[in-house]
């Protein structure tokens, strides 16, 4: 279970939902501190800074292939667990880890206790 989460959300990703709301209840119920930060093309930078700072247990992406590839390459070498949230339009790469499609189902894989750390090539 991770209880430090830094999440960062594309809000142009394909997925119209109140992915806050469900993050913040999830995440609460779980007594998890966690951040958010909202990336566009032209501020990922700055909030990897931020994420460094925070020092979080997992990076939390809330988006869609590109999003989680763009994020990936910034902080690979942190050396931190990420964990996906779907909200792109196919979602290929969670499909295929077999992350629930569901965003309040992915969050609370998150802060489960029976969380499953898997090493994929970069």
């Amino acid at each position: 279970m991770y209880k430090k989460i830094f999440a960062i959300v594309n809000p142009s990703s394909g997925k119209p939902e109140p992915i806050l709301h469900t993050m913040n209840q999830v995440f609460g119920e779980a007594d998890s501190n966690w951040v958010v930060g909202v990336t566009n093309e032209k501020n990922l930078d700055k909030l990897c800074e931020q994420m460094k700072a925070f020092d979080p247990d997992v990076i939390a992406i809330y988006g869609g292939d590109g999003t989680v590839s763009t994020v990936a390459q910034k902080v690979l070498h942190l050396n931190k667990p990420l964990a996906i949230i779907p909200g792109g339009t196919a979602n290929v790469l969670s499909s295929d880890l077999n992350i629930p499609q569901n965003s309040e189902e992915a969050c609370r894989l998150i802060v489960s206790e029976d969380v499953e750390l898997r090493k994929i090539d970069a």
